[in-house]
């Protein structure tokens, strides 16, 4: 649980300071482009979604894209969000 909370507080604040996240942000939220990051960021920013939802997400690439799909904010809409937990959950 704590890893969470400190994953999705570094993420929250990088999108706040408008600057990337570290790598757990970056693998735990799957941001592999800047596309992505600027769906997180408007999406945030704009108050379309929570860090509570955020972290009730993490690492959940299905939970994520719908969150991000849903916001008014984000500016791309067709984006599909794949972590590397989703990978690691397909080689099990």
């Amino acid at each position: 649980m704590t890893h969470m909370l400190e994953v999705t507080t570094i993420m929250t604040e990088a999108l706040l300071f408008d600057i990337w996240p570290r790598q757990s942000a970056i693998v735990d939220f799957g941001i592999d482009n800047q596309k992505v990051y600027e769906a997180y960021s408007y999406a945030y920013l704009g108050g379309d979604i929570t860090a509570e939802q955020l972290n009730e997400a993490l690492g959940d690439g299905t939970a994520l894209t719908k969150l991000l799909r849903e916001a008014s904010h984000n500016p791309h809409h067709d984006i599909t969000i794949t972590t590397a937990w989703d990978l690691i959950g397909e080689e099990v």
